[in-house]
C-alpha cells in the first residue's frame, strides 16, 4: 500500500509513482534522515490518499510533485499532498495539481502541504486547482520562500499554531488568502480576483510588510483588506507597513470581534469601488473597535461611486470608544468621487471615537458641532488639526490645538485646550485683524 524510502530517492523526471493501494494511506513515506533526495513525482490516482509523507529529518529535497487526490466522505483526516512530520528538512520546490473535495466535510481537504514538524524550510510552493495551500498544524516554526496558488477554493495559508515566516504569497482563489492563528512575519501578500481579505483569529504578533489587492480581468476583486474572524476572542499585535490596491468590497476592514492588542498601518493607498449591492453597511465600513490601540499614518483612500448612486450617505471609520494604549491618527485623507474619478460625490467620511485623551491626531479636519467627528484630512494644516467649532463633547488633552476651518476678519485663528477633560476647557488664540 505504500513505498517506504529509507535511502536516497532520485527518480527520473519522466518517472511517476501511481498509487493503487487502499483508501486513507500514504503512497510514499520517506523516513530517512540526513539524505540528499532528488525528484519525486506521485499521482494519487483519484483516491483518499496522502501522496508523500516526509517523516524523516534533516533531509534535503530537490522537488516534490503530487497530483490527482480526491477527498470524499469516506476519507479520514489530514489529507494533503505533502505531509511534513519530520524536522529540519529543506525542500527546494513543491508542486501540487488537481486536488478536489468531493463531499468531505472539511472544506480544506485535501490540503496541499501540511506542516507538523519543527523548523522545516521550503523554498517554493505552487498549487494549481486546489482546496487549501499551506496548513501549519502544530506549535512549531515553518519557513517558506514563496507560495503561489491558482484557482483555490479555500485559504492559501491556514496557520493553526506556531511561528510562520513567508517571503511572498500570491493568491488567486475565492477565500481568505491567509488566516493567522499563530505568530508570523510575511514580506508580501498579493490577492487578485474573487477573494476575501487577510483573516486574524486568536493570533499572536503578525507583521505583514506589504498587502496588495487588485481586480482580475473580469472586474472581480477581494471583499475587504483584512478582518478579525467571527470566532476570535483575543489577538496580539497586527502590523502592516504598506497597503495598496484597488477593490470592490463590502468593507475597507472589519475588526470588531473580541479583543486585539494593537493595529499599525504605516502607509495606505487604496481605491475602494463602491457598489451598493456589495457595500451594504457603511456604518461599519472601516471598523477597528476590537483593537485596544492603533497607529495609522500616511493613509489615502479614494472611494469611487461606480454607479453614481450615493446620496448623503456616510462612510464610517470607527475605533474603540475607550482605547487603553496610546494611539495616533496622522494624515488620513478619504476622498469620495463619482464614477468619473474627478467629480466629488454627495457623500461624506466620518471618523468616530477619535476624541480621546490617549489618541493623538494630526493633519485632520474635525466637525465638532455634531460629533466630534473626523471628517477628512486637511493637507494645508501643518501639524495642527482644524475644526468648525469649539468642541462640546469628547475627551481632549491639554495643549490640543484646533485651527479655525473658516477664519474671518475680527475672529480668531482657533482654539487651544488649557485643561484636559470631556470636553475640556478651551480658549481662543490668535486675533485676526
Amino acid at each position: 500500500n505504500s513505498l517506504v524510502a529509507n535511502c536516497s530517492v532520485n527518480m527520473s523526471k519522466a518517472a511517476q509513482i501511481k498509487y493503487n493501494g487502499a483508501e486513507n494511506g500514504f503512497a510514499l513515506e520517506i523516513s530517512t534522515t540526513g539524505k540528499q533526495i532528488g525528484f519525486i513525482n506521485v499521482d494519487g490516482n483519484g483516491k483518499n490518499v496522502t501522496p508523500v509523507n516526509l517523516s524523516g529529518s534533516q533531509n534535503s529535497v530537490d522537488k516534490i510533485v503530487v497530483s490527482n487526490v480526491i477527498a470524499t466522505v469516506a476519507g479520514g483526516v489530514s489529507f494533503c499532498g505533502v505531509r511534513l512530520t519530520g524536522d529540519n528538512n529543506n525542500i527546494d520546490a513543491i508542486e501540487v495539481d488537481d486536488f478536489v473535495n468531493s463531499g468531505h466535510p472539511n472544506g480544506s481537504f485535501p490540503q496541499a502541504v501540511l506542516a507538523f514538524g519543527a523548523d522545516n524550510r521550503i523554498l517554493s510552493i505552487i498549487v494549481r486547482n486546489g482546496q487549501s495551500g499551506l496548513v501549519c498544524s502544530t506549535n512549531v516554526s515553518t519557513s517558506v520562500g514563496s507560495i503561489t496558488t491558482y484557482n483555490m477554493s479555500d485559504n492559501g495559508i491556514y496557520q493553526l499554531a506556531g511561528y510562520l515566516n513567508v517571503g511572498c504569497l500570491n493568491y488567486y482563489g475565492t477565500e481568505e488568502p491567509a488566516v493567522f492563528i499563530g505568530s508570523a512575519d510575511v514580506e508580501s501578500i498579493f490577492v487578485k480576483g474573487t477573494a476575501q481579505g487577510v483573516g486574524f483569529q486568536d493570533c499572536g504578533d503578525v507583521n505583514i510588510n506589504h498587502l496588495h489587492v487588485d481586480e482580475d480581468s473580469s472586474g472581480n476583486s477581494p471583499l475587504f483588506l483584512f478582518r478579525i474572524r467571527a470566532t476570535s476572542t483575543s489577538c496580539g499585535r497586527v502590523s502592516f507597513n504598506s497597503i495598496t490596491g484597488k477593490f470592490k468590497g463590502s468593507t475597507l476592514f472589519a475588526s470588531n470581534v473580541g479583543t486585539a492588542e494593537f493595529l499599525t498601518i504605516n502607509n495606505m493607498n487604496v481605491e475602494f469601488m463602491y457598489d451598493a449591492a456589495v457595500a451594504t453597511n457603511l456604518s461599519s465600513w472601516a471598523n477597528i473597535t476590537a483593537f485596544a490601540g492603533f497607529k495609522i499614518s500616511n493613509g489615502y483612500v479614494e472611494v469611487t461611486d461606480t454607479a453614481n448612486v450615493l446620496a448623503g450617505q456616510t462612510f464610517n471609520m470607527t475605533v474603540n470608544a475607550a482605547v487603553t494604549k496610546s494611539s495616533f491618527l496622522h494624515d488620513l485623507d478619504v476622498q469620495i468621487y463619482e464614477s468619473d474619478g474627478t467629480t466629488e460625490a454627495n457623500a461624506t467620511f466620518r471618523g468616530v471615537n477619535f476624541a480621546q485623551q490617549l489618541i493623538e491626531t494630526r493633519g485632520i479636519q474635525w466637525r465638532t458641532d455634531i460629533g466630534p467627528y473626523v471628517v477628512g484630512s486637511t493637507l494645508t494644516s501643518g501639524v495642527d488639526d482644524t475644526a468648525n467649532a469649539i468642541p462640546t463633547t469628547g475627551a481632549w488633552k491639554r495643549g490640543k490645538r484646533l485651527n479655525q476651518a473658516f477664519p474671518a476678519s475680527g475672529g480668531t485663528e482657533g482654539w487651544v485646550c488649557v485643561l484636559a477633560g470631556t470636553p475640556g476647557t478651551w480658549k481662543t488664540f490668535g486675533v485676526i485683524s
